[in-house]
């Protein structure tokens, strides 16, 4: 017999022989034992039921119903069998199982039956054997190794179930067969089958490790500690992969996601992690001391190199196989140190990887038959048949059998194929109508004249038949055409004959899923005066393998028959329901349901004429769908239950069957408002996991026009639907929807647009964009609940050579205007109705160094938002919300200064812009309840509650939103990454931090820091300041141009920790951002921050010099550089720490060199304050927080410094596209603004820059993969954002390690002279000194804490 097949098989074959044979005696079983390879391997279909079966189960083949795990072995079952590693490894083994009774053999029991007699009168004469043994040649011979016997006087004895074998010859009781752990010297542990447990335990060194089902020991793992069976059960499933299986290499693709697990057992919880993630594949652990970290790569072709030898197509006469000589395979994954990392895979996944699911994958060419040989001879080998004699010969041990046989001699009714059953003979009992059939009551017939049936009809003329024979005549012939007669009905509709006419199967039931049928009629074209149904029996054996379809629905089924379960055990329930389905010819499967949610339920069985729609796939996991899946009240889910198939070979259904027609559709579909796609347009993308498909039988139509029709009205049906691909596969027409998958590609000259698909379909359909805003003389409009409507505006943009059309929706109100005396109040929502004007933007925010005279885009009324859609978006698109304050003077002829067309029309989403109230104005606070302050934060979330409340209406999905700021007010949108008010409502999703953190030592201020700036500003306006409510009172009456100059004078001279910032007031800012940061969050938010080198405080501040030098205050510039020194102590102005800082960063400096000065103090203050803090919060993030974390850096002078905006926000919104940037531009900046706007849209729709949706796992073509940012000794990951955008490691890692250790070790020595810090100073140095890195990362460098230049 070939290697591959299971070694027990003989003996579990021999076992099920006497379930096949009832008239074969017991003692020649096993001289079958000589034929089983023949029967097993080389026996065509056409003359025995073949079935395909994994190596990796086996279902009872006795009555072929699926065992309960639970179940013991026994005679005529098999349990499950697992092979071991090199099973697996090798190959998947089919192996055709024999079932049903081979041509002749039935015959050869009825020759061999007078033998079986003259047997057992020998053994009357024969001695009578003890326990252990059986008689052979009048001798008592012990049962062999493997057997037993429990009953004296037998003739064989009894081979152990599966698994098993006795220790030694003669056993007597079946308790005697063990399992190879039971019987193992070992000492390993078994479980209470008899199985080895995963997890064993020394006990000579008390260290656990973990052994397969054969007993055998992980070698890559032993511990101290003990070990679960089911953490033992999931390493079985991993391979650790030798090195010399691997290719180390630095240009490897990039891994799919990174970690450092957070656990005691970090290679355990990598193990777990990558079997939870179907996308993984395997996994890489990395040492760098003190940590590990972990890489999960998906499998991809990139990832493994194969070689194969002797290659050969059309193997074994099939064009669609291949064979292959051998295969060996090696993962390539990257090398992160200089120790090569360790490499786990999961096993099978080359394989599973390698090949799409072959039909076949064999490990021997012998395990296959040629197909001309095996028309040439179609019997089975050692079996022949004599046409002229008809007779059949079998030769077995030796001897000779024949046996008369009339089988091939009449022909079938047409539309049922061959069958090896003989012709009944004509009966001539007068019983025959009570054994084979039974009367019909008509009251269960109804008419429909219109219904189309198929008959036979004879005349039996009278002077030959008298009514008693006509009647069994007729019946004798319904039992000839088995397969077609169900009916007869016998009329003396004339005087000279009798008529006789035969009906197949014409019930039809109603869909109610029921165990009775009640709802099931007989449909005639007339009514009949007598009518008999033909009894069914039942077959004793299953003759097709039924597949269990992967669907929890169905849907316009055809109901031939139901069949009440209830009263037999589910195993032997089911196997009758096969044997019903077998037994209709026009059966195309069967469901298998309990049909009852009460206590024990009501099992059903269903045959189907037809397997209608079939919905409700499994193979999705439900992530996304558009079909209607509420839970039915059946039970589907738990196997057996479920929606079998009958194979497709054998389901060509009969001429005779009844009709089957698909539901109407409600309306026409028309081609023309589709789009038909090539298969060049789409690329496959098996890692989609938003998906939805159905299945459409053919049986019940064979027009793929109306199949096509319903799956394209279907899908129009559902506004997230817009693609639907249709492939015919035998039996069912498969229909997938989509949602949009569309993924372009941009450069500067085109874009590349392709549809990501999750397999390829002969017939691809588009719906084309349809837009949600209505337009009024070509201008775009929306509707806005309890307001009125929006007119907005559409432009045209030019990317490249592409040119986009965006609609515009410009100076959108989210809020009252703040002014009188809701100057310093919560923002409160603006009533308006009618139509609002949304084609112009409106003013912008007054900010710190606004030109009065200049600025006639500036006020206080500046609550607005603008939208930006880009036409034929797709519906629910991902929303970015960028919170930017724009300077005066930038807005110019109607057009906005950040203008999110650009990056809307790249990403293909919306973007929405906001102003808010800053410095004064929207942070004030009296230090008192009278005003808290934190206005502007409550702007933020006023304009994320509108767009939660109305984005709909444009296209947008409030589950999909994205904040985003930059410069100081990241600082400021990143504590609604902290704040519960924020996150509780889920006002976003994801964040992007342009060059700010909530960790920046002055983002946030205390109570007595507002109090006292706000007396300052009182005092400077000539305000009293006796109580809170005087100096507000007086505030709200001053001219706001009046309050911003002063806060212009007051902050040219002082440092950051007197900006107007957020104030921690106990209701919105309950605590410090550090102290929430080191809480246990509850949100998920994915993060993508950077920083620039071009960014500082010394260049965020040049409106405000440039505002003191028109005012001729030339001496603040001095006050203001003295005062950014005095900060670099922190907020009390530590004298060690400046002179730290100045030493580090060359702040010496003399009236000849201020330019080297002012440089070296930019230095100082943009590592303290912006870059350092922005990488805590990202460490903080990624080590605290559930989200993907992501981070980037601008190198110095890349961009446009002449520029408000920086370099990250130029290159994200598109500015070099901008028609007012016309020339300012190069081509390679053009080049890189397009694959960071690409980046960045990533991130918006999946939280993840290297992929274009949640659901694909699709690698970026524009640029190489940006890693994610995992916290390590060796530098975290970064982009960096030049020409190449390269990857790199460590940023700023020896200057903010000068702050966050030497500057930390600096305070806590002095702390601890004085005898202990107080629980503000500790507060203020998490947020101060960055010292919550060093917390959060543990980092323990070697050597001196000194730092050299």
């Amino acid at each position: 017999m070939p290697a591959c097949l299971p070694t027990f098989l003989p003996s579990l074959l021999l076992s099920f022989l006497p379930s096949f044979f009832p008239s074969l005696p017991p003692s020649l079983l096993p001289s079958f034992l000589p034929l089983l390879p023949f029967f097993l391997l080389s026996c065509h279909p056409s003359k025995l039921s073949k079935y395909y079966m994994p190596c990796y189960t086996l279902r009872e083949a006795k009555n072929k119903a699926p065992l309960s795990r639970h179940s013991q072995p026994g005679w005529g079952e098999v349990s499950e069998y697992s092979p071991g590693p090199s099973c697996e490894e090798a190959c998947y083994i089919t192996a055709r199982v024999v079932r049903a009774g081979v041509l002749g053999l039935e015959m050869l029991a009825e020759v061999l039956k007078g033998e079986e007699e003259s047997l057992l009168r020998q053994e009357q004469t024969e001695v009578k054997c003890p326990e252990g043994s059986y008689s052979q040649d009048e001798e008592c011979i012990p049962c062999p190794v493997g057997f037993y016997q429990e009953q004296a006087g037998s003739l064989a004895c009894v081979p152990c179930p599966v698994g098993r074998m006795t220790i030694s010859a003669g056993a007597f009781s079946q308790t005697h067969c063990v399992t190879d752990c039971q019987r193992n010297e070992a000492g390993l542990q078994c479980d209470q089958n008899g199985q080895y447990r995963a997890s064993q335990k020394d006990r000579g060194s008390g260290k656990a490790f973990c052994v397969d089902g054969e007993g055998r020991r992980l070698p890559w793992w032993e511990t101290e500690a003990p070990l679960e069976d089911s953490q033992c059960l999931m390493m079985q499933k991993f391979e650790k992969v030798p090195e010399s299986k691997v290719i180390f290499d630095a240009n490897a693709p990039v891994a799919v996601r990174s970690k450092v697990p957070d656990s005691e057992f970090p290679v355990m919880k990598c193990l777990t992690d990558c079997t939870e993630d179907e996308a993984c594949s395997f996994f890489t652990v990395s040492r760098t001391e003190p940590e590990i970290s972990c890489d999960f790569y998906a499998w991809t072709s990139d990832n493994v190199a194969c070689m194969t030898s002797d290659q050969k197509q059309d193997a074994l006469g099939n064009s669609k196989a291949t064979s292959f000589g051998s295969l060996r395979c090696q993962v390539k994954v990257r090398s992160r140190g200089q120790d090569s990392p360790a490499v786990y895979l999961k096993k099978g996944a080359i394989i599973c990887g390698l090949l799409s699911s072959p039909s076949v994958l064999l490990c021997n060419v012998k395990d296959w038959m040629d197909p001309s040989e095996a028309w040439a001879n179609a019997t089975c080998p050692g079996v022949t048949y004599d046409q002229e004699s008809h007779q059949v010969i079998l030769h077995l041990g030796g001897q000779e059998f024949i046996k008369n046989s009339d089988m091939g001699s009449r022909p079938e009714s047409v539309g049922c194929r061959k069958d090896t059953v003989p012709r009944p003979a004509s009966p001539t009992e007068a019983g025959l109508t009570t054994e084979l059939f039974s009367p019909v009551d008509l009251n269960q017939v109804i008419v429909n004249g219109n219904q189309s049936l198929s008959s036979q009809k004879h005349w039996l003329f009278k002077h030959l038949f008298s009514a008693q024979q006509a009647n069994l005549w007729c019946l004798s012939r319904c039992v000839q055409e088995h397969s077609f007669c169900q009916l007869a009905e016998i009329t003396e509709s004339a005087s000279l004959y009798f008529t006789c006419t035969l009906y197949p199967e014409a019930q039809v039931c109603d869909d109610i899923m029921e165990s009775n049928a009640q709802g099931c009629r007989l449909v005639l074209p007339q009514m009949p005066k007598a009518l008999f149904r033909k009894k069914v029996i039942l077959e004793d054996k299953v003759k097709n393998f039924y597949t269990r379809l992967p669907f929890q629905k169905l849907m316009g089924i055809s109901i031939r028959n139901k069949v009440s379960m209830s009263e037999k055990s589910i195993s032997n329930g089911f196997f009758e329901c096969e044997r019903w389905c077998d037994a209709d010819p026009c059966c195309t499967g069967f469901g298998f349901l309990n049909v009852s949610q009460l206590k024990g339920g009501e099992v059903t069985c269903l045959t189907l004429n037809s397997l209608g729609i079939q919905m409700c796939s499994e193979e999705n996991g439900g992530a996304w769908r558009i079909l209607d899946c509420g839970s039915p009240d059946i039970e589907v889910h738990t196997y057996p239950f479920g929606w079998y198939q009958k194979p497709i070979a054998q389901n060509n259904a009969p001429s005779f069957c009844p009709l089957v027609v698909l539901p109407s559709l409600t309306e026409k579909v028309s081609l023309d408002s589709w789009q038909s796609l090539a298969l060049s347009s789409v690329v496959v993308d098996p890692s989609i996991r938003h998906f939805d498909v159905a299945h459409v039988s053919t049986a019940a139509t064979s027009n793929f026009s109306a199949v096509r029709d319903l799956c394209l009205s279907e899908c129009s049906q559902h506004e997230a639907c817009l693609i639907t691909t249709l492939q015919t596969q035998p039996g069912a027409v498969r229909c997938m929807f989509y949602a949009d998958t569309q993924s372009c590609t941009h450069s500067l000259q085109g874009q590349d647009c392709r549809l990501l698909l999750r397999e390829e379909a002969t017939h691809i359909y588009r719906k084309p964009g349809i837009s949600l805003l209505s337009y009024e003389a070509s201008v775009p409009s929306v509707p806005i609940s309890t307001h009125g409507r929006l007119l907005g505006r559409s432009q045209a943009i030019q990317v490249g050579t592409s040119w986009k059309q965006v609609d515009q929706f410009l100076g959108v109100p989210y809020a009252a205007p703040p002014l009188a005396e809701r100057r310093f109040q919560e923002p409160e929502p603006l009533n308006w109705t009618g139509s609002w004007d949304a084609s112009k933007p409106r003013a912008s925010c007054w900010q710190p160094g606004t030109r009065t005279s200049t600025s006639p885009g500036v006020s206080e009324d500046c609550l607005y938002l603008n939208v930006f859609i880009p036409q034929n978006v797709a519906p629910n698109a991902s929303v970015l919300v960028f919170f930017h304050n724009t300077m005066d003077g930038e807005e110019s002829e109607g057009w906005p200064a950040i203008d999110g067309s650009f990056l809307a029309a790249v990403g293909n989403l919306i973007v929405v812009t906001a102003s808010y109230r800053v410095g004064v104005f929207g942070f004030l606070s009296s230090g008192s309840g009278e005003v808290s302050g934190n206005w502007g934060l409550l702007d933020q979330v006023a304009a994320l509650t509108w767009v939660q409340t109305h984005i709909r209406g444009f296209g947008g999905d409030p589950r999909r939103v994205s904040l985003a700021a930059d410069r100081g007010g990241a600082d400021v949108a990143s504590i609604h990454l902290l704040t519960a008010r924020a996150t509780n409502s889920q006002l976003f999703r994801r964040a992007l931090l342009m060059g700010g953190s909530a960790l920046s030592p002055a983002a946030v201020i205390s109570h007595e820091r507002a109090q006292q700036q706000a007396i300052a500003l009182a005092k400077e306006v000539s305000c009293p300041t006796s109580s809170s409510q005087e100096v507000v009172s007086c505030l709200r009456q001053k001219p706001a141009s009046v309050l911003n100059d002063a806060q212009t004078k007051l902050l040219a001279v002082s440092g950051p920790f007197h900006y107007w910032g957020p104030v921690i007031d106990g209701q919105f800012l309950r605590e410090p951002p550090a102290r929430a940061l080191k809480r246990s969050l509850r949100v998920e938010v994915d993060l993508l921050i950077g920083s620039s080198q071009d960014d500082g405080l010394i260049n965020r501040a040049k409106a405000v010099k440039q505002f003191e030098e028109s005012q001729g205050r030339t001496s603040s510039k001095t006050a203001f550089y003295q005062a950014l020194q005095n900060s670099l102590g922190g907020e009390d102005s530590d004298a060690r720490v400046e002179a730290a800082a100045t030493w580090y960063y060359s702040l010496e400096h003399s009236t000849d060199d201020y330019a080297s000065f002012s440089r070296a103090l930019e230095n100082a203050t943009r590592d303290y304050f912006i870059i350092c803090p922005i990488i805590d919060m990202a460490s903080a993030w990624a080590k605290r927080a559930r989200g993907n974390v992501f981070m980037y850096h601008v190198p110095e002078s890349y961009g446009h410094g002449s520029l408000e905006l920086l370099a990250d926000v130029q290159f994200a919104f598109g500015l070099p596209f901008y028609p007012a940037y016309e020339g300012q531009f190069s081509l390679e900046e053009k080049s890189l603004s397009l694959k960071i706007m690409q980046y960045f849209s990533h991130f918006i729709r999946s939280g993840n820059p290297n992929y274009p949706y949640e659901f694909s796992r699709k690698v970026p073509t524009f640029a190489t993969p940006w890693p994610d940012f995992v916290p390590r000794a060796g530098g975290e990951n970064y982009k960096e954002f030049s020409a190449l955008l390269p990857n790199r490691q460590g940023l700023k890692k020896a200057d903010c390690s000068f702050w966050s250790k030497y500057i930390s070790s600096l305070k806590a020595s002095a702390d601890g002279a004085k005898g202990g810090q107080s629980a503000e100073s500790e507060e203020e140095e998490l947020t101060a000194g960055s010292g919550l890195r060093e917390d959060l990362l543990s980092l323990q460098e070697p050597g001196s804490k000194s730092y050299s230049k």
